[in-house]
């Protein structure tokens, strides 16, 4: 069954705008500190002096950015192409800019909207003619229609210049450009029709499809002239996978069930569709920077369902070397982004936790607390105390701003 048109959008949504490019000068943008719905956000200059807040309440997006593994970290930088998007919570979406002035409010009836991407901002609404339809519409850099009175049955926000849209129900999917040119029509048939179409990353898309009669998807990768460059249930027949594909530096990194049925495996393809490198009994497995991963090989110990797990590098050729910090006392672990990750560990000594931010390449320790780091970029963290108080600071220990308890 197909994934509803309005969940499918929350989750293209969260997935582009947060990737998307921040455009913009970046050392110029207050950063948002985000400490509940209760409390105003506040945004602070880089040099620590508070610019505007908005009210309570107020959602803000994006407001988390996708390097966490199993708790959100706060975006330190929001806007794009000058402002920011931010919902009431009892009335519209509007946009603010880099000063906290309002932009434009829209109308009251948007059910949905997203974040920039591309010069485009997509938006859903309510059909007032039938009940529990909702239609999709795109809207251009200044906030009017881009496409005239275009509507599209289901669709997700622009990347790398086009977007996935299908105009009716049952429809053909397209993949249109910003000036709304059909790119991509992704055939299908009474054997088989199109039951998803993703967007691009690194010149690649996902497009699942589904042969009549079954409920098992077809996957395949396209490139940008709409060419399959890999089937992979053709390439793993019976072999269930257990994650959609990751695509990232021009690679497709695919998951699926081991051969000897314990675990998974994991398989490496570059943009030609051919296999570079392949993992039995993969673990988790994270980006941690350009050409660098994180990975965690699972050897089955003999005894059941029980692996010894040990820790990687590894580069976009497979080649892995050891993990240079010691995990053996690993509680807790998230996601790495933008060329650094956070892990949590017991601090031997204290029998703390503690939080380990590290910066790759170089897998170098660069600012270690027994707080909570809230959010991180190159120069600035964010870091809540046990008061609930949060405070904008350097990694060498320099308080900038700091909010009340």
């Amino acid at each position: 069954m197909s994934m509803p048109p309005s969940t499918r959008f929350l989750v293209n949504f969260l997935v582009i705008c947060l990737l998307s490019p921040l455009t913009g000068v970046m050392g110029q943008q207050p950063i948002p500190v985000i400490r509940g719905s209760e409390y105003p956000t506040v945004f602070v200059s880089r040099s620590g002096e508070e610019v505007f807040q908005i009210p309570a309440g107020h959602q803000l997006y994006p407001s988390s950015v996708p390097y966490s593994y199993s708790a959100p970290k706060q975006a330190m930088n929001v806007f794009r192409n000058g402002k920011a998007l931010v919902k009431d919570p009892t009335g519209p979406y509007y946009w603010i800019d880099e000063t906290g002035a309002t932009i434009r409010t829209f109308p009251d009836d948007f059910l949905t909207m997203s974040a920039e991407s591309d010069g485009c901002s997509l938006y859903a609404k309510k059909d007032p003619d039938q009940y529990g339809v909702n239609w999709f519409y795109f809207l251009d850099e200044g906030g009017n229609s881009a496409f005239g009175e275009r509507k599209f049955w289901d669709a997700s926000p622009f990347s790398e210049g086009l977007a996935a849209v299908q105009e009716m129900e049952d429809g053909p999917w397209t993949y249109i450009n910003t000036a709304g040119e059909t790119i991509i029509t992704i055939p299908s048939n009474e054997q088989v029709s199109v039951h998803d179409a993703h967007s691009f990353k690194d010149g690649m898309a996902l497009v699942e499809f589904l042969p009549t009669g079954t409920y098992t998807t077809i996957l395949a990768m396209i490139n940008r002239e709409g060419k399959a460059i890999i089937n992979l249930n053709r390439k793993f027949p019976g072999r269930p996978f257990t994650y959609k594909p990751i695509v990232k530096d021009s690679l497709i990194f695919f998951f699926i069930n081991s051969e000897d049925g314990v675990g998974r495996d994991l398989s490496i393809f570059n943009i030609a569709g051919q296999e570079i490198a392949s993992f039995a009994h993969a673990g988790d497995f994270h980006y941690l920077y350009k050409n660098c991963w994180y990975y965690e090989q699972q050897t089955p110990t003999g005894s059941g369902t029980r692996y010894r797990t040990t820790h990687h590098l590894m580069d976009n050729t497979g080649q892995l070397t050891d993990f240079p910090i010691e995990l053996n006392f690993l509680t807790d672990e998230y996601h790495g982004y933008n060329g650094y990750a956070e892990w949590t560990l017991l601090n031997q000594e204290t029998q703390e936790r503690e939080q380990n931010l590290i910066s790759f390449p170089k897998a170098e320790t660069v600012f270690t607390t027994s707080e909570n780091i809230v959010g991180y970029e190159e120069e600035l963290l964010l870091i809540k105390g046990e008061d609930g108080s949060v405070r904008m600071q350097t990694y060498e220990g320099e308080v900038l701003w700091e909010s009340g308890n």
